[in-house]
């Protein structure tokens, strides 16, 4: 990693030197201006300590080359991609401060984005320097420290080796028979945790041979490389060793994350939340059906954005998993709660319920006696029918990534928020029917734009400078070689 290779001392990126004009008159809320701000001087700070750590890394390197030959091209590519998200970033809080500089609080969320995204680009970037630069640190350190890391090192391997894997087989090959189609992904998931012993084994007595030789015949960078290895492979380990019981126990629930009622709140700013109840219910035994369920609710504080997008949804399963799939594999499309538990009419039945058929030839869904509870959990005290037919126009709706709302005996909405079936369910008790979908709130008035009475006053305020009451100029990195400087 000599100066040559250097990308940061190239000086490929521009500096970025941006300028915040005095404006005078309202416009941009002060909250957002504050927010630019603060992630213009975050970004200098950010700038300038992945320099800091850059340097330090070349000093290490410089000092003992020998401890990092197995690594010295992998960390030139991480220190080009963290100019690269350097460079991202600067773009962003340039689209930002040019938008800003407008002083159109219409453009609001075009900053906001153009902020977050800078953030994350800023935060990405510092991070893959710090990661580096304490990898080098830790190198460094290793000939000092090297019978404590060994003997850490040794302490890990022997955890893993004298781990039962028994049970976590047993769960897996249960699992597989309750549910073959889940049996590959199943194999494969043991697998990460059924050949690490031997894999540990393999790099531990890499470590013991090179640890058995005169220092001055070690080779250091093969060794630490192999005690970095079993590191990372123990700690894989320990999450693994949890993570494949969780799937398979996944498997064996089913869950409806219910949206049960929807509010605004109007005041210096406008708040908008959500109620949601939680039905899960998990299956104890397949063969005797015996399952255990819970039934929770929790109000939650969502974004503007989020009430807008499911304010037609009310009543509805905004995700749900059935049995028998991974969380992974939850459906985000609302839809009515319930037929997650179902299966087509041209399959009977399954572990919930089954199809009958009534006099008049038509399908209808029923549950078992150990699942009857769902009927209520899911629907109210008064249940619905659930016809063969309505299924299959939920299932081609699924198929599609499209919402089913149905369509009652009269051919109106059946669910969602106007749906004839959630006012029956809600209609008593929910604060937004009740409210009218808060017909008369500002913030519906308004079509939507009404944020509080905070923005409301300083629209008519005075203002000096778009970035604050100093109005003063930025510069990004000029001393840095991150920032793009000389």
């Amino acid at each position: 990693m000599d100066k040559k290779s250097n990308l940061y001392l190239a000086g490929a990126a521009v500096t970025v030197v941006l300028i915040v004009a005095l404006i005078a008159g309202g416009g941009l809320n002060e909250k957002t201006r504050a927010l630019l701000d603060a992630e213009l001087a975050a970004f200098d700070q950010n700038v300038q300590g992945a320099a800091q750590l850059e340097r330090s890394t070349r000093e290490y390197l410089k000092k003992d080359p020998s401890l990092f030959t197995d690594v010295k091209a992998d960390w030139e590519s991480k220190l080009a991609q963290a100019q690269t998200h350097f460079n991202a970033a600067k773009a962003s809080l340039s689209q930002a401060s040019e938008a800003a500089s407008q002083d159109n609080d219409d453009l609001k969320d075009k900053i906001d984005a153009a902020i977050q995204s800078a953030k994350a680009f800023s935060t990405e970037g510092l991070a893959v320097v710090t990661t580096v630069a304490s990898r080098a640190r830790d190198r460094a350190m290793f000939k000092q420290n090297r019978a404590q890391r060994v003997a850490d090192t040794e302490r890990r391997y022997l955890e893993i080796a004298t781990v039962d894997l028994a049970d976590i087989k047993a769960q897996v090959a249960r699992a597989s028979i309750d549910w073959p189609a889940k049996k590959p992904q199943l194999d494969g998931y043991l697998a990460l945790v059924a050949d690490v012993p031997q894999t540990a084994s393999t790099l531990w007595q890499q470590v013991q041979q090179e640890t058995a030789k005169p220092n001055d015949q070690i080779h250091w960078a093969p060794l630490i490389g192999s005690v970095e290895k079993l590191d990372a492979l123990y700690d894989r380990f320990k999450r693994d060793v949890k993570v494949v019981p969780s799937l398979c126990k996944q498997l064996y629930t089913s869950w409806d994350k219910i949206l049960e009622d929807m509010e605004i709140e109007e005041g210096t700013e406008v708040a908008f939340y959500h109620t949601y109840r939680m039905v899960t219910v998990t299956i104890v035994d397949m063969a005797t059906r015996e399952s255990t369920s819970t039934n929770t609710s929790q109000r939650e504080k969502i974004t503007r954005d989020v009430y807008e997008k499911t304010k037609g949804y009310l009543g509805m399963a905004l995700a749900s998993k059935p049995a028998g799939k991974f969380d992974s594999e939850a459906t985000s499309v609302a839809q009515p709660p319930g037929y997650a538990y179902m299966c087509p009419p041209s399959q009977n039945g399954n572990q919930y319920g089954s199809w009958q058929r009534g006099s008049g030839g038509s399908s209808f869904w029923v549950w078992y006696g150990q699942y009857a509870f769902l009927s209520s959990l899911l629907w109210g005290a008064r249940g619905t029918t659930i016809f063969g037919r309505h299924y299959n126009d939920y299932r081609g709706h699924a198929a599609r990534g499209k919402t089913y709302y149905g369509r009652d005996q009269f051919g109106k909405q059946r669910y969602g928020s106007v749906g004839t079936a959630t006012r029956q369910r809600y209609g008593a008790k929910s604060k937004y029917l009740r409210s009218g979908g808060y017909a008369r709130s500002k913030y519906v008035r308004s079509g939507g734009t009404y944020r509080g009475s905070r923005y409301t006053r300083a629209a008519s305020s005075h203002r000096s400078s778009p970035f604050g009451r100093s109005g003063r100029s930025r510069s990004w990195g000029r001393s840095s070689r991150f920032g793009g400087g000389k």
